[in-house]
């Protein structure tokens, strides 16, 4: 009764109105929410000049073209931002014939392929002719439904609207449906029109009057035809209508075993991937099927895409690069398997792209460029080895089900494979994998591969001269300057991994400060919409970037520099202090850190009012894209305070200063340094403590419902539950104040307790989906538990229990100070685990409810004892045989031999859909049913509320209901 309650107060709340001039901007937006087929978004790519080139034709049409009526469905118990009742849906019927109307669409906008939208909207006119002839009609151009409205009527009630209009005037309705939305327009009475031989068969049973238009040639057949036939084509029957199945498919989708368009000389499924299209020949046919091994003929499908294109000698044949290696190192040839065959389908390409810009692109791996990245795959121009990476990268956000960790895994080792087994051939695209195998890596404790990629990819970027200052030339295009900003991106991303993995020691830096020459990053906004400007060089430092207004992002890369001076030098004091305990290496000690405390805060003082971190600047950055950006800046930054001043903290702690060093040390200065210690350490918390609670109250305005924190936030969680427990084992609380507007503030036992509490929460959300968070806050959890302990025991074990919950794994742990979590410490286990261990103990596989789905009376292979098909499906789209019976060549073709799984007429299985607001859901399907081939939006839209995309239907008026 509750959801029936819902939807009929749905229903009473959605409401028809004529469209205004004012509706134009809100008629784009749900266009493009409604529409995201990736076959239309080729044809109108989602970017600022496609959105304006549709708000120029709607608006046109609206003022100049009377004959085309424009309606609009408003939900009136919403509104949107500017008080108005919320448009959930519009409709645009054409009432005039083709000769009355003009062109359809102004001209092309640059960032639209002209020839494709060209042939694309012809072939929907001579359907439209062949089909309705000259006979009156009108004419529904388009209808769009915004996903939040979908399956509520707001379609229906448009598509009546114009049937009615259509049955007072006596004319008939045409429509161009895709086979979902087929359902639609039938139920309002639209009709297939199949074609002759005259009437055709759907217009024959309804005895309506057939308005097909035969193509000439069938009413000039040859003499002693008496049916006037066709000669039969690849394409054509010989009736005249189009073929249903093809006479042959070419080799690469019968190795794939999936459909093919039959296309020449190129069928669909190989235009999209770039490979070589071969057909057999009629002596093959007959002869059989050749084994795979023996018939396979595609070529290695890399890329002219801008985005991992580097360098101009990268233009040659990568097809005939392949095929002599194949011929002169057939075992060279086993490593390039992700090459070689075409990988997942484009719809689950696409859901983990798109995972992949809202979740992985904002914490650090931000050196793709969205709008031409998508671009380039919905024109099928990505290399297949990037998607694969991508895809590896993005699984562990889609869903944390065992099979998907197992999948993920599976992929990246083919990344792997490929990164290994071309180490000799030098593109820009192998450091973007090695950078995406990093992440990847580094979430699943494979330390020392991230070790030696980022040595690897260091010296590639180098090899480039990605590093180095490269002016355009003053004529440059918005393109080339979008390819240089994503090349300097990459190599400041992989300078920023190499500082982190350093820490401090210039023995483990591959990329030197010295080095970095060429510009900071462009802020993030500016680079989304290709608005780049000059900005200033890592030697210019923090007081530069005011004079070009930089992001966050180039402020972080300022305070790493100043970060891996104060590990250099404190580490050095540390273990200097050792052994030194002198009054002049004191004073020197003093100095130094002095002068580093100086450093920070004039780096704090040259920050931007809007970025520092307060709570309304924190509420303000949610809603923009550099939110994960301020967040790390700021925690990075009292990190960085933290490690400065936690030199004199007292008890046995590795970072801290000898006990007979400290002694010597002003009084003064040892008990300042603790207090700021463990003020910038509650600042910390503080911080983090916020941003939870904003998410909790839902006043947190994110695209994510996730917090945004990479996979660094361990460690800084880590190092500062370490120091708020310091501080209440020696009650440090005196003389505490905010670092940030210097108030006094308040810390007590209970205070602590809270703060630590709510630091592992942090870590909540990442803790799931990347294992190695999982383990840092299993082990916050751990230290809190021995802290407590140690606290009620009155013996003195505090130093026994500070080695036991820091072990020191190795001598080189030892002699740098290292962290045990960083990945050199990690490294020297003796018994590490493998990735496909972490992989399964880090995964989760939960019970599904069990679902139905309606099943055909007619279906052969369904029992006459029930007329449900129970569904126990796997957790997501990565289901158990999949995951673990099959290849990444064999994916792009399940269940495609048969021609169908029986969901054309699926009955009510209730889907939530992708929530841009939240993680990406898992969504379930039965394996049996699973088209990979057929692509997942078909099947998904089986559930929407449908909208036209192709495929034709009339309407006639005589069928009106």
């Amino acid at each position: 009764m509750p959801q029936e309650y819902d939807a009929m107060a749905a229903a009473q709340s959605l409401r028809l109105e004529p469209v205004t001039v004012d509706d134009v901007p809100s008629l784009t937006q749900i266009w493009f929410a409604a529409f995201t087929d990736p076959e239309l978004r080729r044809l109108w790519p989602d970017t600022p000049g496609v959105r304006k080139w549709w708000d120029d034709a709607n608006r046109y049409d609206i003022l100049n073209k009377p004959f085309q009526r424009y309606v609009k469905v408003v939900d009136t118990a919403s509104a949107d931002t500017t008080g108005r009742a919320r448009i959930t849906a519009f409709a645009k019927w054409d009432l005039s014939m083709p000769d009355q109307r003009g062109r359809r669409y102004p001209p092309w906008c640059d960032d639209m392929p002209r020839d494709v939208c060209d042939e694309f909207i012809q072939r929907e006119e001579a359907e439209r002719k062949r089909v309705m002839g000259d006979e009156k009609h009108y004419y529904l151009d388009t209808v769009a439904t915004h996903p939040d409205y979908q399956r509520r009527g707001a379609g229906s009630m448009l598509v009546k609207w114009g049937c009615e209009r259509a049955d007072e005037d006596g004319v008939g309705a045409y429509v161009d449906a895709s086979k979902a939305g087929a359902p639609l327009y039938q139920r309002h009475g639209f009709v297939k029109c199949s074609g002759g031989p005259e009437p055709c068969d759907n217009c024959h049973r309804l005895r309506l009057g057939c308005t097909f238009n035969y193509p000439e040639s069938v009413t000039s057949s040859e003499p002693g035809d008496p049916h006037g036939l066709l000669a039969p084509t690849e394409a054509l029957t010989e009736a005249g209508t189009k073929r249903r199945r093809i006479a042959a498919a070419c080799v690469e989708c019968r190795a794939q075993k999936a459909r093919c368009s039959g296309h020449r000389p190129q069928c669909f499924h190989c235009n999209r991937r770039n490979l070589t299209c071969v057909y057999p020949s009629s002596t093959t046919r007959r002869k059989g099927r050749a084994p795979p091994s023996q018939s396979h003929q595609s070529a290695s499908p890399e890329s002219t895409s801008t985005l991992s294109q580097g360098a101009s000698h990268e233009n040659e044949s990568t097809a005939q690069q392949q095929q002599q290696q194949r011929t002169a190192n057939p075992a060279a040839a086993s490593l390039n398997t992700a090459l070689d065959r075409s990988l997942l389908s484009t719809d689950v390409i696409r859901q983990h792209l798109e995972a992949f810009f809202d979740h992985v692109y904002p914490l650090g791996l931000d050196f793709f460029h969205r709008p031409s990245m998508m671009e380039e795959f919905y024109a099928g121009k990505l290399p297949p080895i990037l998607c694969t990476s991508i895809c590896a990268t993005a699984a562990m956000f889609v869903s944390r089900s065992r099979e998907a960790r197992v999948l993920s895994v599976s992929w990246a080792k083919e990344v792997d494979a490929y990164i290994f087994g071309n180490l000799n051939v030098y593109k820009v695209l192998n450091i973007q994998l090695m950078s995406l195998s990093m992440f990847q890596n580094f979430a699943y404790r494979q330390f020392g591969k991230v070790w030696l990629l980022v040595s690897t990819a260091a010296r590639l970027c180098v090899a480039f001269q990605l590093n180095d200052d490269r002016p355009l030339a003053p004529d440059a295009d918005t393109a080339s300057m979008i390819r240089r900003e994503c090349e300097r991106r990459l190599v400041w991303h992989v300078w920023w991994m190499d500082k982190g993995l350093s820490a401090g020691f210039d023995e483990f830096t591959c990329l030197p400060n010295r080095w970095m020459r060429t510009p900071l990053p462009n802020p993030e906004h500016t680079f989304r919409y290709g608005l780049l400007k000059k900005t200033s060089k890592l030697g210019d430092g923090v007081e530069a970037l005011a004079a070009h207004d930089a992001g966050a992002r180039a402020y972080l890369m300022i305070l790493y520099t100043l970060r891996s001076e104060v590990l250099r030098s404190t580490k050095a004091i540390v273990l200097g202090s050792r052994s030194d305990s002198s009054p002049a290496a004191v004073s020197r000690a003093v100095a130094t850190l002095t002068d580093l405390k100086d450093k920070l805060a004039d780096f704090r003082t040259r920050t931007p009012t809007h970025i520092q971190p307060t709570e309304l600047n924190m509420f303000s950055h949610s809603t923009t894209p550099e939110f994960s950006a301020y967040i790390t800046l700021n925690s990075w930054y009292l990190q960085t305070c933290c490690d400065l001043f936690r030199t004199c903290l007292p008890g046995f702690a590795r970072e801290s200063a000898a006990a007979s060093f400290i002694a010597e040390a002003p009084p003064g200065f040892v008990s300042s340094w603790r207090s700021l210690a463990v003020s910038h350490a509650l600042r910390m918390a503080r911080l983090w403590e916020h941003l939870q609670a904003l998410r909790s109250k839902g006043a947190l305005h994110s695209k994510q419902t996730r917090l945004p924190i990479g996979l660094g936030y361990g460690n800084m969680v880590h190092q500062c539950t370490k120091t708020l427990l310091t501080a209440r084992r020696h009650e440090l609380y005196e003389n505490l104040v905010d670092p940030i507007n210097g108030a006094p503030v308040e810390l007590t036992d209970d205070i602590v307790d809270e703060l630590c509490k709510s630091n592992v929460g942090l870590l909540d959300d990442m803790s799931g989906i990347a294992p190695i968070t999982a383990v840092l806050q299993e082990d916050v959890k751990k230290m809190i538990e021995s802290d407590k302990r140690s606290r009620q025991d009155t013996s003195n074990h505090c130093e026994e229990n500070a080695h036991q919950m820091a072990p020191i794994s190795s001598e080189v742990q030892r002699a740098t100070l290292l962290s045990r979590y960083h990945p050199l410490s990690q490294s020297f286990d003796t018994n590490p685990k493998t990735v496909d261990e972490i992989a399964i103990q880090h995964s989760d596989s939960p019970q599904l409810p069990n679902r139905t789905l309606p099943t055909s009376d007619t279906d052969p292979t369904t029992t006459t004892t029930t007329r449900e098909y129970q569904m126990q499906a796997p957790g997501d789209i990565y289901n158990s045989s999949t995951a673990h019976t099959m290849n990444l060549g064999e994916l792009d073709g399940v269940g495609s031999s048969g021609g169908g799984g029986g969901l054309d007429d699926g009955g009510p299985l209730s889907w939530s859909g992708f929530a841009e607001n939240q993680l990406v859901q898992d969504y379930y399907v039965a394996p049996s049913q699973f088209d990979m081939s057929g692509e997942l939006s078909w099947f998904l839209s089986s559930y929407l509320d449908p909208d036209p995309i192709n495929g034709s239907g009339v309407r006639s008026s005589e069928a009106a209901p």
